[in-house]
Formats: C-alpha cells, structure tokens, sequence
C-alpha cells in the first residue's frame, strides 16, 4: 500500500481483523484524503463498517486531541471515532499549568463519542467542569468515566453540574470509583434526569448503606454495580438485594457474612448475573457452598474470588456445583490453593466452557505450575507462577 491512499487499500484494510496498528493507519489515512472525496465517499463507507469494533477500540488519536485543545478547528473526520480518552489531561501540577479543555467541548466535532473518560483530573478553575456538562455537542455519550477526580477534595463541586448537563438523556454508565466523595456530594447524582442508566460504579467513596438505598431509589433499572469499601458488617444485605435486574455486581471489601452470601445466592438478580466479583472478602468453605451448592446463579460466566483466603476445599465446592459447567472467567489469584487445588481443576470434568484461569500469588510449587502449564486443556489460558 502507497502513503497515498485509494478507496481498494481502504476496502483491503476493513477486511482486517481490529488491531492497535489497523486503527493508526485508517486515522492516518483518513487525514490524508482529499476533503470532498473522504466526505462524500469514504466516510459513509467506514460509517457502514466500523460497527463491528468496539467503541473503545475507536479512540481518538492523541494527536487530534491536541489540536482540538489548541482550537485548531473542526475535524469532519473524528466521527470515525467513538472512545474520547482525557484521562490525566489536566491534574493539577506543581511543575505546570493545567492545560484547558473548553475548546474540545466547542466543536461539533465530539458528536460521535459514546465514551468519555475524564479520569484522574483536577481543574483549578471549576467552569472546565461547566463548559463540559453545558456543551451541546456530546449527542451520542453513552459512558461517562470520572474515576479518581480531585479525591483530595482540592476543587470541591466539581460534580455539581451534572444534574443538569445536557447529554444524560442516554447516558448508560457512570464511573465514579475512588473520587472520595462524601455521601451529600452524591445528591447530585441522585436529583439528575440519567432515566437511561444501567451501569454504576461508586467504589471508594464515603458512602454508606443508606447511600445504596439512595441509588435504588433513583436507578432501579440498574444492571451493573460496583462497590468496594462499603462495609455490610452487621448490615442487612435488603438494600442491594432490591435491584432486581443486575447482570454484573462487584462487591470488594465489603466484610461480608455467610448469611450475606446466602441471601446473594437467593436474590431476584441471581439468575441473570453474569458476572461475580468478590476481591477481598473472605470466602471459605461454608460460604462457597451457600454461594454456588445453594445459590441459583444460572447464567454466571465470570467469577473472580481474589484476596478472599479462597483455599482447596472452597474450590472443590465451587468444582462439584453445576456452575463449573458454564463459567468462562475464573479469578482466583492471592489466595490460599495449593498443588491440591491444582490436582482438583485437573481431574475436574465440569470446565468445558472455561476460557480464562488466573491463579497468581497463590502456594503452589513449581512442581504444580509445571503439571499445570503442561495440560493441553488448562495450560494455553492459565495465568500462574
């Protein structure tokens, strides 16, 4: 293929499978053909075949970011793009000035971003946050991820805003994770017109289990949850158990109970689950078999037990369920199997469907890893050492 492209390179490229290398090149590409050609054929062309990748895997180039950022312009060609990444654009640094973003949110060209990630930033002067929920331009945003904003609380109220910003009509999902907000900070969330959303994340924040009555109260539809750091010690576990229509649920360090678990095992949302995060709590032998012996997780497919003292009878409850049968991730690093563990997922006929192993930071010996990497079946998708 010349550095000049014609329509035949362009057809060839798109009869590629996705890489990183595949999208540089259509971006590079795309800058480099002529205005009225690229406009009236080629990006009706692309428009009709990028649907089979990703969002995320359509991110905008640094490079067009930058000249966004400098008011270079409009950019006809960034609606190939759907993954807007601004992540650390502009913390607070003692080295330099934060740089602004007003100019992105001016241009039009942003129409076609469906994520947004303003991640681990920090802006001195609070109308950054303003231009951002006012812009007009932001049709499409679906996933909006502010994880680890100003946790230092260094620019309080930079969430303020949102209830009122013009693109939650269809936002999806909201990433909150580690900003530290304090539970009335999240008022906002709560009084904001998001009808459409389905995904949450508010792990590592200063809420309570108050705060998770809050959110069913106004998000009953979610499907996706995220907590970490949120204590259930001691607490009735009713409140989680009310969103009736979660898919994924992720629980880290919530210092949960087998009575906990039992009552996981019997929610509303059990059968739809796909997916089952506990990283930090502790699951043991009781509790696995309140979890999967008991628990009626009929379309799991994701399980990750990890830093959960997890030991070899745990695992042979969860090997001996009728779950085994359908689980496609499994995550069991930094807990306490040993090579017995690993005789019992190698003897074990119930993981014809799994995909992914992770036994990381677990007791094993070499002489185990050694008969595990081995396997023909259990060896290629094994994370271990």
């Amino acid at each position: 293929m010349g550095a000049t492209p014609d329509f035949g390179d362009l057809r060839s490229l798109m009869n590629e499978p996705y890489s990183r290398q595949i999208w540089d090149q259509l971006c590079t590409w795309i800058e480099q053909w002529e205005p009225e050609d690229r406009e009236g054929r080629v990006l009706p062309y692309l428009d009709g075949h990028l649907h089979q990748w990703l969002d995320e895997e359509r991110f905008v180039p640094p490079r067009w970011i930058e000249q966004l950022m400098e008011g270079g312009g409009e950019h006809r060609y960034m609606s190939i793009a759907r993954f807007l990444n601004l992540r650390g654009r502009a913390r607070i640094d003692r080295w330099r000035a934060a740089p602004t973003l007003f100019n992105i949110w001016e241009f039009p060209s942003v129409q076609s971003i469906t994520i947004l990630d303003m991640g681990h930033n920090t802006f001195e002067n609070p109308d950054e946050w303003k231009y951002l929920y006012e812009s007009t331009h932001l049709k499409s945003l679906e996933e909006l991820r502010l994880t680890y904003v100003d946790p230092a609380h260094s620019a309080p109220g930079w969430l303020e805003g949102l209830a009122d910003a013009t693109f939650l009509d269809q936002l999806r999902a909201i990433d909150l994770g580690s900003c530290q907000l304090e539970e009335e900070e999240l008022d906002v969330l709560f009084r904001s017109r998001c009808s459409s959303l389905r995904e949450l994340d508010l792990s590592n924040n200063n809420i309570s289990i108050n705060t998770l009555k809050r959110t069913h109260g106004a998000f009953p539809e979610l499907e996706s949850l995220t907590l970490a750091n949120l204590s259930f010690e001691k607490q009735s576990p009713e409140p989680l158990l009310a969103f009736q229509r979660l898919k994924r649920l992720s629980i880290s360090k919530g210092n949960l109970a087998s009575s906990h678990y039992e009552a996981l095992g019997a929610a509303p949302f059990a059968p739809h689950l796909t997916h089952l995060g506990l990283w930090g709590n502790q699951v043991g032998r009781n509790d696995a078999y309140h979890l999967f012996q008991k628990g009626n997780f009929a379309a799991l497919r994701e399980l990750e037990i990890c830093m959960a003292r997890f030991d070899n009878e745990a695992l042979d409850v969860f090997l001996k369920s009728d779950h085994a049968d359908k689980i496609e991730v499994l995550k069991l690093d930094n807990n306490m199997l040993t090579d017995a563990a690993i005789d019992l997922l190698l003897s074990s006929d119930r993981l014809e469907n799994l995909k992914s192993l992770n036994l990381l930071n677990n007791p094993t010996t070499s002489e185990g890893v050694r008969r595990l990497k081995e396997d023909s079946r259990l060896g290629p998708i094994t994370l271990i050492r």
